[in-house]
């Protein structure tokens, strides 16, 4: 496990999550990727995905000047509905990212990642849209002792 920082986790998650589309294999044609807590209204080209980091939790610690942490991303992502209900492209989406995330040509992490918990909203109130949000954890290294 190399050493890393929540920013470069953060950051490389973007990276990866922005490279879903069907010309790279994958089911979605995400349109945009935000990082930070954004709400379906906010996000009108969709497929779209946003990511927030909820918590980092060190596991253990040394006199070395090393952590190991595990940090706890929210990956929500939200698709259009069409009126006869059609819920397809929420799995697709839903499938694009955790094939993302366990693959090491597209996470490096993917060894050091699990998904944890997966909620679904088929549709919001009367919206057509769907929803989706996924709790993974990260586990790194961390170097404390250097800046």
């Amino acid at each position: 496990m190399a050493v890393s920082s929540r920013r470069e986790i953060l950051n490389d998650l973007k990276t990866a999550l922005k490279m879903i589309c069907v010309a790279n294999g994958y089911q979605s044609n995400v349109q945009e990727v935000r990082r930070g807590v954004y709400g379906y209204d906010q996000m009108l080209s969709r497929p779209a995905l946003c990511f927030f980091n909820t918590m980092a939790t060190t596991e253990e610690s040394s006199m070395s000047g090393q952590s190991q942490r595990v940090l706890s991303i929210t990956i929500r992502g939200y698709v259009d509905i069409t009126e006869d209900g059609n819920y397809d492209p929420l799995d697709e989406l839903v499938a694009d990212v955790e094939k993302l995330l366990m693959s090491p040509s597209t996470w490096s992490r993917q060894g050091w990642t699990q998904v944890k918990n997966l909620r679904i909203f088929e549709g919001l109130l009367s919206d057509k849209v769907g929803v989706f949000e996924m709790d993974i954890q990260v586990t790194y290294r961390y170097d404390w002792a250097s800046p």
